[in-house]
C-alpha cells in the first residue's frame, strides 16, 4: 500500500515527483535491510530519507540541520538556531521543519488523528519561528510512524487500511497540503 497526495495546485509540481522518490527510498530500505525499516528510527532519519529523495530529482538541492536565524513570535527577539531542511526546486526555495510522531493505529486508540495535528502544529510553529527571509516558502513536516500493539497483529491489513481511510478522509480535522504513505511488504508496523 502506497500513495501520494497532493491536495495543494501550487505545490503538486514539485512535491508529487519528490514523494513518489521518497516512497522509492523507504520501500527500498526495508527491501534491502532485514528486519529494520527507516522509519524506526528518529526524526533525522527520515528527514535525511525526504533530502535523498529531493536530491535524486533533475535541478534539486537540498540540506538538512542548517544554521538559520529564528524569531519568537511575540516580541521578535531573533537568535541562531538549526532548521530542519532547506531545499530547492528548480528556482523556487523550501524551508521545512519536521516532527516525527508515533501514533498507535489499534482498534482502540481514540487520538490517533489529534495527535498528528499536534506534531503538524508544532512543526509549522517551528517553520514559522524560521522566519522566512528571503521568500521561501515554508512547509510543516510530520513523519508519522503507525505502531500495532502486539494484540492486533491479527488484524494489521484492516488496521492499517482503516488508518488511512482516517487519515486520508476530507471530513477529518486534519488539513494538509500533501501526504505520502507507503506500508512497505517487507516493512513492519
Amino acid at each position: 500500500m502506497k500513495k501520494v497526495k497532493i491536495r495543494s495546485s501550487r505545490l503538486r509540481n514539485h512535491l508529487k515527483p519528490i514523494l513518489d522518490e521518497w516512497i522509492k527510498i523507504i520501500d527500498g530500505y526495508s527491501n534491502n535491510v532485514k528486519d529494520d525499516a527507516l522509519y524506526w528510527h528518529n526524526e533525522m532519519a527520515s528527514v535525511s530519507s525526504l533530502a535523498g529523495a529531493i536530491w535524486r530529482q533533475k535541478d534539486h538541492l537540498a540540506i538538512e540541520e542548517y544554521v538559520t536565524e529564528k524569531r519568537t513570535k511575540r516580541k521578535g527577539k531573533k537568535w541562531n538556531g538549526r532548521g530542519d531542511l532547506y531545499f530547492r526546486c528548480g528556482r523556487t526555495d523550501y524551508i521545512a521543519e519536521a516532527k516525527q510522531k508515533e501514533v498507535s493505529i489499534s482498534s482502540t486508540a481514540s487520538k490517533t488523528i489529534d495527535h498528528i495535528k499536534e506534531a503538524l502544529d508544532n512543526a509549522l510553529d517551528d517553520v514559522e519561528a524560521a522566519h522566512p527571509a528571503g521568500g521561501e516558502t515554508p512547509l510543516g513536516v510530520v513523519f508519522v510512524v503507525p505502531y500495532i500493539p502486539l494484540s492486533g497483529k491479527n488484524q494489521k491489513a484492516s488496521l492499517i487500511n482503516q488508518f488511512i481511510d482516517e487519515i486520508s478522509d476530507r471530513h477529518s480535522d486534519l488539513d494538509y497540503d500533501a501526504m505520502a504513505y507507503t506500508f512497505p511488504k517487507n516493512g513492519s508496523t
